[in-house]
């Protein structure tokens, strides 16, 4: 059966961008939605008719919007992106609402197309400035991921739990000598995987080595792989200037993506990564995994049940506007090991 993630790849753009074309949201090009619908024609996409309207008290358009606040388009097709509106879009239609994705460049304003008149209520991802606060909260918004809004909502991944789940995975295969791995010092997850992980180890008499970047980045700036193998490399070469049996048996890295680059640095230094080092990673993306052997331990977000609490929570806003706010609900992710490796 030819489904929406089909016609996405097919025409080369984002899941959110089929569903805008299938809405009619004016901020699609006429070229990329011309690609969607000679993809939508090639495939056979059948579109599914809508039923009628939502009854519930503040529906009024039917339409959710999923704003992007301060970020490139590049971060749009990260896989993270593609799973959660994925799942998201799944946990609207059941409801009989559509999303409506959009990127808004301008921290400090809402577009026109984004308003509460155009849209029953929001996600909000990114980095949202001061001056646009007071419109994201007449729009019923609840934050998703990314760093937390004073006064808002919000519904995350339990990054602590990351951190504790890394730690026990590798005390419990055995591992004395450990290292966490981050090249983005003020990534705020990133921190609380860190933390979590070395008081985790650390209540098992183990201290574990914290190789983290000193410089601290734009946070509206796109992460390249480029820019994680410049910074990864300078963190691993206090990792391979130790004598060979004084080495960390056991690193968590940050995310997928970064341990792509930290396989390919060792290999290049020598260093077997199943043999010599074992690693565990965060968010299982198969786009950058699957090409990786031996295939590490993972912690995954749940974000499919992070996508139905967040609806649920932005059904409410609607509901009671006037509700207090401010919430933040942690999900649990769970470990994911394809294939254990044995370190010698």
């Amino acid at each position: 059966m030819v489904t929406v993630n089909h016609v996405a790849q097919k025409a080369g753009v984002s899941v959110g961008t089929v569903s805008n074309v299938l809405n009619n949201n004016p901020s699609v090009s006429a070229e990329t939605s011309g690609k969607v619908l000679d993809a939508i024609k090639t495939l056979g996409y059948q579109v599914k008719a809508r039923r009628r309207p939502y009854q519930d008290p503040g529906i009024r358009t039917g339409a959710i919007g999923f704003l992007c606040v301060g970020l490139s388009m590049e971060a749009l097709q990260l896989p993270f992106f593609v799973r959660f509106i994925s799942c998201l879009e799944s946990q609207l239609a059941s409801r009989n609402l559509h999303m409506i994705l959009a990127q808004v460049p301008d921290r400090s304003v809402l577009p026109e197309h984004l308003r509460p008149h155009r849209l029953d209520g929001g996600f909000v991802i990114g980095c949202p400035g001061a001056n646009i606060l007071p419109a994201l909260r007449r729009l019923n918004t609840v934050g998703v991921f990314g760093r937390p809004l004073p006064g808002f909502d919000w519904v995350t991944t339990d990054a602590s739990e990351h951190g504790r789940l890394a730690g026990d995975y590798l005390l419990g295969r055995g591992h004395r000598c450990l290292a966490f791995l981050n090249p983005d010092r003020g990534h705020l997850s990133f921190i609380d995987y860190g933390k979590s992980f070395q008081e985790t180890v650390a209540a098992n008499g183990v201290e574990a080595s914290m190789l983290v970047a000193q410089q601290e980045y734009d946070r509206h700036c796109m992460w390249t792989q480029q820019r994680y193998r410049e910074v990864v490399e300078e963190l691993l070469q206090g990792y391979l200037s130790l004598p060979v049996e004084e080495r960390p048996t056991g690193m968590y890295v940050a995310n997928d993506e970064i341990t792509l680059v930290v396989y390919q640095l060792l290999a290049k230094h020598g260093v077997r990564v199943g043999i010599d080092i074992e690693i565990i990673s965060n968010d299982n993306e198969q786009t950058f995994l699957s090409t990786l052997t031996p295939q590490p331990a993972t912690i995954e977000p749940d974000y499919e049940e992070i996508a139905r609490r967040a609806v649920e929570k932005v059904l409410y806003r609607i509901k009671h506007p006037d509700a207090p706010s401010g919430a933040k609900l942690l999900i649990s992710p769970r470990l994911i090991n394809p294939n254990p490796c044995e370190i010698s």
